[in-house]
């Protein structure tokens, strides 16, 4: 595959899930989907580096930043499901 298609589909997927996690101003109840979106994408794009080697600054930085907004979703992710039932819609 292309490098340039890669790129453009990674870029459609960072834009689609930065509309979602915008979204959730408008409609509350879209906050738990949206973090969960965000919790895989990044802490899987966070953990894929950490299996290769030879890894450069820029490497570790994205690696590390990703890792870090994952691990920030995560907690509002548990905050929320811990003081919010399943099923119960906010007005």
């Amino acid at each position: 595959m292309d490098q340039l298609v890669v790129d453009q589909e990674l870029g459609f997927a960072n834009l689609a899930m930065g509309v979602l996690g915008m979204s959730t101003l408008l409609n509350g109840n879209w906050i738990i989907p949206a973090a969960l979106v965000g919790c895989l994408f990044l802490g899987l794009a966070g953990i894929r580096p950490l299996i290769s080697t030879g890894r450069n600054l820029l490497e570790n930085s994205t690696m590390l930043s990703n890792l870090m907004v994952s691990r920030v979703l995560l907690t509002e992710l548990n905050w929320r499901t811990a003081h919010k039932p399943i099923g119960v819609q906010s007005r």
